[in-house]
């Protein structure tokens, strides 16, 4: 009984961390340089968070920091909404099955 309980409760607990992770997007990313890939995969480079904001903007999009223990952290130009929503997609789909 007590390995049944303690598989479960790891199990639970690393759901539940996956399940909330939120990712840094716009004016919450607090570093001073990123590497910045576009919405199309191309790598724009390093670039100043300003600059990099002012590219997701240029397009109508967010700017998500997808790896922030990188150095410098790496963050892609998307649509974080549609993002989100296949996210929760996918992960609907993996508890259904």
């Amino acid at each position: 009984m007590g390995i049944l309980c303690s598989c479960l409760c790891y199990y639970l607990r690393r759901c539940f961390t996956i399940a909330i992770k939120e990712l840094a997007i716009n004016t919450e990313i607090k570093f001073k340089e990123v590497r910045v890939i576009d919405a199309d995969g191309s790598q724009l480079g390093i670039l100043p968070i300003d600059k990099a904001i002012d590219a997701a903007e240029a397009k109508d999009l967010d700017l998500v920091c997808m790896s922030p223990n990188a150095v410098p952290a790496v963050c892609k130009i998307m649509d974080y909404g549609k993002y989100r929503f296949e996210q929760m997609k996918r992960e609907k789909e993996a508890k259904k099955n």
